[in-house]
């Protein structure tokens, strides 16, 4: 098969469908494809193998696919949009594993808190066993040292003869109280 030679070495020409069509500037060239003479001089009907015949360096730009021409720009939207939804389900799950760990010192503050009351109250119930007798509060104390958790004691003498013990505790932003009355003797 002799491949068909044009005049369109120097000049340039641009491919419109791969396998298809060149478009040559020339408006007097003339050419044969597969034998046949074609209506318009300026296009040819390529046939597999011709584009190897035609000198690639008098050629602009790459040889677009047409199935791909409708589609350009697809693949970095869909990419955007897989971002974009990654980004906000990260997000949300970040938010609510904040807001998780929030609620979560919160209650462990809010069961410290009552720990070092009842703690209180056990050192002041200590002290009335060692002298029933004995009125009065225990400072302030912090427990264990170093920690910012605080626990006090007050006894005092509440009605019909008994002693009313009242242990508070402190921790992060929560204050909790435990009282006992206590009766000596039945």
């Amino acid at each position: 098969m002799v491949r068909p030679t044009l005049p369109i070495r120097d000049a340039v020409c641009y491919w419109l469908c791969p396998g298809k069509y060149v478009e040559a500037p020339h408006s007097n060239s003339t050419a044969k494809a597969s034998g046949t003479h074609l209506q318009n001089p300026t296009c040819l009907r390529l046939q597999p193998g011709f584009r190897k015949a035609i000198d690639r360096t008098a050629c602009v730009g790459p040889l677009p696919d047409s199935r791909l021409v409708s589609r350009r720009g697809t693949a970095l939207l869909a990419a955007l949009f897989v971002m974009s939804i990654s980004s906000v389900t990260i997000l949300a799950i970040l938010d609510s594993q904040t807001s998780q760990y929030a609620a979560l010192s919160n209650t462990v503050a809010y069961d410290e808190a009552r720990y070092l009351a009842e703690a209180g109250a056990a050192h002041g119930l200590a002290l009335l066993e060692d002298d029933f007798s004995w009125r009065g509060t225990v400072a302030r104390a912090e427990f264990p040292d170093g920690s910012g958790r605080y626990y006090s004691t007050l006894v005092e003498d509440g009605s019909d003869g008994t002693v009313k013990v009242t242990g508070t505790g402190e921790s992060s932003d929560f204050v909790r109280t435990v009282s006992i009355v206590v009766k000596q003797g039945g």
